[in-house]
């Protein structure tokens, strides 16, 4: 690729700028590869990249540009004005502000104390099933001698109640996991909108 051929597909990259830009923009690319002489002009290609990303290039360096100007703009005009706003809204929130604080924080606790009596409550049964599995196991051995159909009944459901007990431990720790993100993401959710 040549200057002349790489400076027309940076003019067609560049031609999106404003006139003043893109005027200045392709004046400083000829200047440059004018310094820089017939001889170098594989160089500086290299040096610059693409058209593409030289044009990219530029249009980041004006975007930085006009986003500082307008943030110096905006903020001379901001501080007094602002300071004054933030402190009347500040004192006129803070009869509202505190009791809904509180009443978020209350709302996320008392929702993570009515999750982990949910829990306890599976942990509960795991318990009371696998204590009554133990029963029935040992009063179907027991009655072994009387009958053998009756202790095929009784070792039957004793084993039975020790499975569910299994099961609902198994279910009592996926409920910990899924409460304790349910936990996290409402936090979060009625945390985030006072925030806003």
């Amino acid at each position: 690729m040549n200057r002349d051929k790489y400076l027309n597909e940076l003019d067609r990259y560049l031609k999106r700028l404003p006139q003043r830009d893109y005027e200045s923009a392709v004046s400083y690319f000829r200047e440059y590869f004018e310094d820089a002489g017939e001889e170098n002009e594989q160089q500086v290609m290299a040096e610059l990249g693409t058209p593409k990303e030289a044009a990219a290039e530029v249009l980041r360096n004006l975007l930085s540009e006009s986003q500082g100007e307008l943030q110096r703009e905006t903020g001379k005009r901001r501080r007094v004005g602002d300071n004054v706003k933030m402190a009347v809204l500040a004192v006129l929130a803070a009869p509202i502000g505190v009791p809904l604080a509180v009443a978020s924080i209350a709302m996320i606790i008392s929702i993570a104390l009515l999750m982990v009596s949910a829990v306890v409550c599976v942990f509960a049964l795991s318990l009371s099933l696998f204590c009554i599995g133990g029963k029935l196991l040992l009063r179907g051995l027991v009655a072994l001698p009387v009958s053998v159909p009756g202790t095929l009944l009784l070792c039957g459901l004793g084993i039975l109640a020790a499975g569910c007990s299994i099961l609902s431990v198994l279910l009592a720790v996926y409920l910990t996991k899924w409460m304790s993100m349910g936990i996290v993401m409402i936090s979060r959710k009625i945390l985030g909108k006072r925030r806003k």
